[in-house]
């Protein structure tokens, strides 16, 4: 693979990683920071994010400029990431308004800008957008962004004064010793109705000419002239009603120590895997050429092309569903727990435990489609989870502090239908571990801090060290493929005074080596593996 192809699989393995996090949890808004730009200055070198409308762009990329947009305003801040979209957007009308595939580019920025500048109570500038991105989905066909420029609409103008447009229903009570001092019970209900349509129009159009030929006996016949012209249009649309319950019972036995019990139903949106249409346009594209040979072919040789195309090509013949191809269900889950919140020894020890056990149907799994090139969602049928969580914080006495966590969880499949393989045998997951899910992630660590006399300019000196570990997980439904059990051993040094802080620090100081992700595509596999001992410093200024 050459410098060229391995710069985009780099940039796509940090994309991915960005967005899915590592099997103990998520990365800091920091860390993934640091991976998007590093992903997207793989491919623009000068990338600057004061000057984001300097540069050009591929769709990819202002899909990395979108993620880093993203993180700003999922860390809390939404105005740094109003003035990413906002450079985005005019780049993006600037550049590729005569592009086709400019109505997605900008109405996903947009959707995402709009709900950002409503959080901030910037209604009329929300509503601005929000309109815009309105009128680009119905008459571009990007209905799927629909909803997103609706709501926004909706919440804008509630909160500019016309309440007429907004409506929710929902209701959650809490009742407060309840029975007997001290249990309290949450009972909640939401109702929801989603409505969803696509219209789409794919086509395309090729001359060709086809030539067969054989050794024995010595063939060639020439088929000149021929044309196909695949056509798929129409509209799909898809209505759901969500009925969401929660009901919690909690009994505080002292003011800071409690116990609770809690039912829950989630939900997760369904939608559209539009990038399909690609995949379905080659697949009738196929089946056009192959019904222009035939109509060309003389009848005595038809049946002999027709057999000699199904022997290799066994999903010739096959209609296409687009429905079936495209849409992906909405996932629920009822989600039961049990646990404790607790705190010991006048504060010093603080405990958190909790047994979960959920169950989810239509889980929704994202996956490579068949010839590799793209990732689709679908439904992988049903699963359940079940686990234990447990934290230990100590606070020895002001200098030293210890925590240590553990969870334990247990994920597979309890139906999942995995389709056919080429041979038309059937792949059936069952009983399998899901994917990204590690049995077992804990995590220990200590800080010990010497505090001086406020007439020192030095302030405090704290020592940390700490231990995260990770595993089994597994990278395929197959499971197949998989990482053991690994841990991590960091260290930090912290240096504070009065107006800097100067931090010294270790990572992976065992320099372990483990896979951090996985994926296939284009039938063969991918790893980004561990980084290596890290050390550094980071030096901080107060003014």
């Amino acid at each position: 693979m050459g410098g060229e192809d391995n710069r985009f699989v780099r940039q796509f393995i940090l994309s991915t990683k960005a967005g899915i996090g590592r099997p103990e949890g998520p990365y800091s808004p920091e860390e993934r920071l640091e991976m998007l730009l590093e992903a997207i200055r793989l491919t623009v070198p000068r990338f600057d994010l004061g000057k984001i409308a300097s540069f050009s762009y591929t769709v990819e990329e202002i899909m990395l400029v979108n993620q880093i947009a993203r993180v700003y305003a999922n860390s809390g801040n939404r105005r740094k990431a109003i003035g990413i979209s906002s450079q985005l957007l005019k780049h993006i009308e600037k550049n590729n308004a005569s592009l086709n595939h400019y109505p997605r580019q900008f109405c996903l920025v947009a959707s995402n800008c709009a709900l950002d500048l409503a959080y901030e109570k910037l209604y009329k500038k929300a509503v601005k957008l929000a309109e815009k991105g309105q009128k680009v989905c119905i008459e571009r066909g990007e209905y799927q962004f629909l909803p997103t420029f609706t709501a926004v609409l909706a919440e804008c103008w509630y909160f500019l004064g016309d309440p007429e447009k907004s409506t929710a229903l929902y209701h959650q009570s809490t009742f407060n010793d309840l029975f007997v001092k001290g249990l309290s019970v949450t009972a909640g209900l939401r109702l929801e109705y989603e409505k969803m349509s696509m219209n789409y129009f794919s086509d395309s159009n090729i001359d060709f000419d086809f030539f067969l030929k054989m050794a024995m006996p010595p063939l060639n016949i020439p088929f000149r002239n021929l044309n196909a012209a695949p056509l798929l249009e129409g509209k799909e649309k898809n209505d759901y009603v969500q009925l969401l319950p929660k009901l919690a019972f909690k009994y505080d036995f002292s003011p800071a120590n409690n116990m609770y019990v809690s039912i829950t139903r989630g939900y997760r949106s369904g939608g559209y895997n539009v990038q399909m249409f690609s995949e379905l346009i080659q697949s009738d594209m196929q089946q056009k050429m192959i019904e222009a040979i035939l109509d060309k072919a003389p009848e005595s040789m038809a049946g002999m092309i027709e057999g000699m195309i199904k022997q290799h090509m066994p999903n010739y013949g096959k209609e296409l569903n687009v429905q079936e191809t495209t849409v992906y269900k909405p996932e629920y889950s009822w989600n039961y727990e049990v646990g404790s919140h607790l705190s010991l020894f006048n504060g010093k020890l603080k405990t958190d435990l909790a047994a979960f056990y959920m169950d989810t149907h239509d889980q929704q799994i994202a996956k490579f489609v068949n010839s590799g090139l793209g990732r689709m969602m679908v439904n992988a049928g049903s699963s359940e989870s079940y686990g234990v969580e447990a934290s230990f914080l100590a606070s020895i006495n002001k200098n030293l502090n210890m925590n240590v966590s553990y969870g334990y969880t247990h994920s597979t499949f309890k139906k999942y239908d995995g389709g056919t393989t080429s041979s038309e045998e059937q792949i059936d997951y069952s009983g399998n571990y899901v994917p990204f899910v590690p049995r077992h992630t804990m995590n220990a660590g200590a800080n010990y801090s010497f505090f001086f006399d406020k007439s020192n300019w030095m302030q405090s000196l704290t020592l940390g060290m700490s231990y995260t570990g990770a595993g089994k997980i597994y990278w395929t439904e197959k499971n197949n493929v998989s990482q053991s059990f690994y841990g991590t051993l960091n260290g930090r040094i912290s240096l504070q005074t009065k107006a800097l802080q100067i931090d010294v620090w270790g990572r992976n100081l065992t320099n372990k080596d483990y896979t951090t992700f996985y994926f296939e595509t284009m039938h063969r596999g991918f790893e980004q593996k561990s980084r290596p001992l890290q050390l550094g410093v980071d030096i901080r200024y107060h003014f």
